[in-house]
């Protein structure tokens, strides 16, 4: 018996009892899990029977092409160490190009221009976002129970922020042109930050599930170890990192041309509002909100930073008031005669100052002194 798959011939071995509907849905399983892995790489290990299984299938067939030999393993290594040479080559000639490539569009980098074009971003979600809301609230999706009136005025509102939104859209787009060739500072193109920001979203993402599995699993063990008071509060946690891992593992596997091109976050995530939920069983954390990058919103981030850091800072001591002081003191004991000629002198600097005892000597205080 001999079954064409993908290209190449597949007969059993001899003895086998594995038959060519197991032997096809093996293959289908591990390419599946391979597929998968790639994204999510905690599979390999949820499906480590079953990938495990699937091996054992396939291991019970052989390639059927006239003449084919199976390999050593010391020439499917070989071969396997070529492939890697060759791949990392190509990697690096293709790195290389794209860095001149980089420097000679980093020379012509315009900073009014890139400005501009995140400007056009930012306005164009302001655009976005407000139509969706401008249709919700036309449609009583959002606040059912307002009144005609109060409707009709937020509809007018809505739309004037749409107009003025527009217009700036209109405006940006004559100043900026195609908003994918304005490279950065660095001679990036927005289309090679977005992998970028893919590589940099899809590892946070692996990294954050891996430890929110590791903490669910904690949470599970604590709650059957604990009795009492405790166990409400490591219920809620339990509630709110099963919410998150949840939400992150059922991200769909995403391309670059699905990100941000300035930061690591996928472009359908972006919106005026940022959402999140009281209810711990459905607090996925925050998602959505502007992009940082976004002018508007990065100024309203500074001054919001100012605000908080003129608060935090400790306010400057006012001066300290001087320890008030006699203008002149007269010691007991002294000569009548030179008592009076330091009274005339100093009457003759500061009249009207007064003389007044204290203990055993006079002083001499400025009229005004209390």
């Amino acid at each position: 018996m001999t079954l064409e798959l993908d290209g190449f011939l597949w007969k059993p071995k001899p003895g086998t009892a594995v038959t060519a509907e197991e032997f096809i849905r093996s293959r289908s399983v591990m390419q599946e899990i391979h597929r998968a892995v790639e994204w999510n790489p905690w599979v390999q290990e949820d499906r480590a029977e079953e990938y495990t299984a699937a091996l054992e299938a396939i291991a019970q067939w052989t390639r059927a092409e006239p003449g084919s030999l199976p390999q050593s393993a010391e020439e499917l290594r070989s071969e396997i160490d070529r492939q890697v040479a060759a791949d990392r080559a190509r990697r690096d000639a293709e790195r290389e190009k794209a860095k001149q490539e980089r420097a000679e569009q980093a020379a012509s980098y315009d900073r009014q221009r890139a400005e501009a074009r995140l400007a056009l971003l930012g306005q164009t979600a302001i655009v976005a976002d407000t139509t969706r809301q401008r249709d919700q609230v036309a449609s009583r999706e959002l606040y059912p129970a307002m009144e005609d009136e109060r409707r009709q005025e937020k509809l007018a509102k809505l739309d004037v922020d749409i107009k003025a939104a527009s217009h700036m859209v209109d405006e940006l787009t004559l100043a900026v042109g195609d908003v994918e060739a304005v490279c950065d500072e660095r001679g990036w193109l927005p289309s090679e930050r977005r992998v970028l920001m893919l590589q940099v979203f899809a590892a946070c993402r692996v990294s954050e599930v891996l430890e929110l599995r590791g903490r669910v699993a904690a949470h599970q063990s604590d709650l059957k170890a604990i009795r009492g008071s405790g166990r409400a509060r490591i219920r809620e946690a339990l509630l709110r990192d099963t919410a998150r891992l949840t939400f992150l593992e059922a991200v769909p596997r995403l391309e670059a041309a699905d990100m941000c091109s300035e930061c690591p976050t996928p472009a359908d995530w972006h919106s005026l509002t940022v959402t999140f939920s009281l209810d711990p069983s459905k607090d996925v954390g925050a998602v959505g909100g502007p992009c940082s990058a976004w002018p508007w919103w990065r100024d309203r981030l500074e001054a919001a930073r100012q605000r908080i850091l003129a608060r935090a800072s400790p306010k400057a001591k006012p001066p300290e008031a001087a320890v008030p002081m006699p203008i002149a003191v007269i010691e007991p004991g002294l000569p009548i005669e030179e008592v009076i000629a330091r009274l005339n002198a100093v009457q003759a600097d500061h009249p009207g100052a007064q003389l007044r005892g204290s203990g055993d000597r006079w002083e001499i205080w400025p009229r005004d002194h209390a």
